[in-house]
């Protein structure tokens, strides 16, 4: 689980209390805590040895570790999950989370329907509104079912009055 800058060599001393190295520091936990996801989701390492290549040569170069959408069980795994995972593991440091707690914010609004950085559309937020809120999400299509039958039958009333006073029109003037 070696992140790429520590897989290309890191200073000997990284102190904490100092800003660049708390940075440093912290993209290699996010990147590690990304790594422990992966490999609990995809049954495997991020980078694994292979033709005489040593896993952390494989880190130490910008690749990004292979795609997962499928669990070893062959269940999918959500694209909001895969997402997160994906930034946490970014070869970039930067372009990781900013702390640890930025990815458990990210990871409990997936656990709880709740929108993550990625989820900006509209209708995303609606559909993760009504994952979360079922009876209300029923309540309001019911809602919306009988107000649309009470305009279609108000409509119809409308024309049959309009065809009952052509006909009595008509026999008015048939009788005359």
């Amino acid at each position: 689980y070696m992140a790429p800058e520590q897989a290309r060599g890191l200073p000997l001393a990284l102190d904490p209390r100092d800003t660049v190295g708390r940075a440093t520091l912290t993209g290699i936990d996010i990147w590690g805590l990304g790594a422990i996801a992966y490999d609990l989701l995809s049954g495997h390492p991020p980078w694994q040895a292979a033709g005489g290549i040593e896993a952390w040569e494989i880190a130490a170069g910008d690749a990004r570790p292979a795609p997962f959408d499928r669990t070893p069980r062959g269940e999918r795994i959500p694209l909001r999950l895969r997402r997160i995972v994906d930034r946490a593991l970014a070869p970039a440091p930067e372009d990781r989370y900013a702390s640890a707690g930025e990815l458990a914010g990210e990871l409990h609004a997936v656990l709880a329907w709740r929108p993550t950085s990625f989820d900006r559309s509209p209708m995303m937020r609606v559909a993760l509104w009504a994952k979360r809120n079922p009876q209300l999400t029923i309540t309001a299509v019911v809602a919306m079912v009988l107000a649309g039958m009470s305009l279609a039958t108000y409509a119809t009333v409308l024309h049959l009055r309009d065809q009952r006073a052509a006909l009595a029109a008509e026999v008015r003037a048939a009788v005359t």
